[in-house]
């Protein structure tokens, strides 16, 4: 059984109980994966009443790492509890290679308060005609502002064609999302309707689509900076 904590300030606890199988591991991938499109600080999978039908199953936590890697500084933490214990010893350890485990709840919530550093900017946008423009000149003031200007015109781009395509689709308002790490700026549109993936350019280092749990769709590139 799987289950959603958002009592927690800026933070989701993701509780695993009874087996992890094969058959309920694409469950797994698919809330973790969602929780993350939500853009916490950091999403917790507490593992301490769970147990693991075969160690392999594990590696469903670093492909949800990795793949929100690309796009996203959201960390992935795990609480083991006894599910990491004995036989799982060594495949623990593999794994701690792409997620972070902790013993218990009290530190893994400690550790996400020492989250590497990122820069984060959002704005909330009508799903008008004018608001293509709105974006445009908002990534463009943004990016000066976190100096990575020659990021900004590729992003500025990216952030208008977006938000015009949704704009086109949607009955609620849109979220466009900054997020720079290190040499990575991600741009990211929250909306109710899906969109097609940014057009690639010599800058792209990624580009995908996620869903959220209340089905919003998320559609973000990644530029990286020139050099």
């Amino acid at each position: 059984m799987i289950s959603v904590d958002d009592s927690f300030a800026d933070l989701a606890v993701v509780r695993l109980t009874g087996v992890l199988t094969l058959a309920t591991a694409p469950r797994v991938c698919e809330t973790l994966t969602q929780c993350i499109a939500e853009q916490p600080a950091a999403v917790i999978a507490d593992l301490r009443f769970a147990q693991v039908e075969h160690p392999q199953l594990l590696n469903v936590f670093s492909v949800v790492a990795r793949r929100a890697a690309l796009w996203s500084g959201v960390q992935l933490v795990l609480v083991s509890g006894a599910a990491l214990q004995g036989r799982l010893r060594f495949p623990a350890r593999a794994l701690s290679r792409f997620v972070r485990i902790y013993p218990t709840m009290t530190i893994a919530r400690s550790a996400t308060r020492r989250a590497p550093l990122r820069r984060l900017a959002a704005k909330i946008l009508p799903p008008t005609e004018l608001s293509a423009h709105t974006a445009r000149t908002y990534v463009a003031d943004v990016c000066s502002t976190w100096g990575c200007a020659p990021l900004a015109p590729e992003a500025a781009l990216i952030a208008a064609d977006l938000v015009h395509t949704a704009a086109q689709h949607c009955t609620h308002d849109l979220v466009l999302r900054l997020e720079l790490r290190q040499d990575l700026l991600t741009v990211a549109l929250t909306s109710d309707a899906e969109a097609p993936l940014p057009r690639v350019t010599d800058l792209t280092h990624a580009s995908g689509s996620s869903t959220t749990r209340n089905a919003d769709h998320i559609t973000w590139t990644v530029l990286r900076a020139p050099g």
